[in-house]
């Protein structure tokens, strides 16, 4: 703080009174130490934005494309792609960070996830701020709440930030 003056205390003695419901004073006595303005501390190491990973967390159960939305599979650590079609493909951990064959370990981004082209996953280039985009039929994603006879289930994947933003909070899925 440029500018700031402080004052140093080196060591005192205050009094702390307090009166309860019965007229009882209580005195507490507090010794107050050295009260300076301190150094700056080297700088921390730059965090990183966007999405946060599970890194190699789970393998692969087919061959998955970077982007793709992903779901985990009932049988452990074992994702494939997500699809509102099927109940047991719709439970939503993430995003692909990279393409990988089946059986090799898959990285997966989830919370904010930003790509400045969105038409793998929409059709659309851009996302609409503020509108739910939800499990589509086929593994991408849609702005319209799938209903039968296509879909099996509805899943909220997240809510755009902005036409490049997507917050994923994806929702247990819902049986229609």
């Amino acid at each position: 703080m440029e500018g700031s003056q402080f004052i140093q205390i080196e060591s005192t003695d205050l009094q702390i009174v307090s009166v309860d419901e019965n007229d009882v004073v209580t005195r507490e006595v507090t010794e107050l130490l050295l009260v300076s303005q301190g150094e700056q501390g080297p700088p921390g190491r730059d965090g990183t934005s966007g999405a946060s990973a599970a890194i190699g967390a789970y393998i692969a159960g087919t061959n998955i494309q970077k982007a793709q939305l992903l779901y985990i599979a009932r049988t452990g650590n074992v994702c494939g792609v997500a699809d509102a079609a099927f109940y047991t493909k719709s439970f939503i951990i993430g995003f692909a960070l990279e393409t990988v064959a089946a059986g090799f370990p898959v990285d997966i981004a989830t919370g904010r996830l930003a790509m400045t082209d969105w038409t793998f996953l929409t059709g659309q280039a851009l996302l609409v701020t503020g509108v739910p985009y939800f499990l589509a039929v086929g593994g991408g994603l849609t702005t319209v709440t799938p209903s039968k006879p296509n879909s099996a289930v509805t899943v909220l994947v997240g809510v755009a930030a902005s036409p490049n933003v997507l917050i994923v909070n994806p929702s247990p899925p819902i049986l229609i």
